[in-house]
């Protein structure tokens, strides 16, 4: 609460964050979901300032996403308090 990460940004996050800068296409494929879903969410990653497109040397009208590092430093914070938490049981 508080960080202006929703629950799918923080996903998108988790997965660049463990699987590298990846197209839309490649995000959707990790993620199982549909490529446009999967564009919305990257489309609020990058407007919220955590997330920016790069250019893929492979594919020249398929940008890399990948995390800013206010999204890096975002993420890294939001991980470290779910640690932090206990569960009661």
């Amino acid at each position: 609460a508080g960080t202006g990460v929703t629950v799918p940004m923080r996903g998108l996050m988790e997965s660049l964050t463990e699987a590298g800068p990846r197209t839309v296409p490649q995000l959707a494929r990790l993620l199982m979901l549909k490529r446009q879903v999967v564009q919305r969410m990257v489309d609020e990653l990058i407007e919220a300032g955590f997330g920016e497109t790069a250019v893929n040397e492979a594919h020249a009208r398929s940008p890399l996403i990948r995390l800013t590092d206010e999204g890096r430093a975002a993420f890294a914070a939001l991980r470290a308090a779910e640690h932090t938490r206990t569960v009661p049981v």
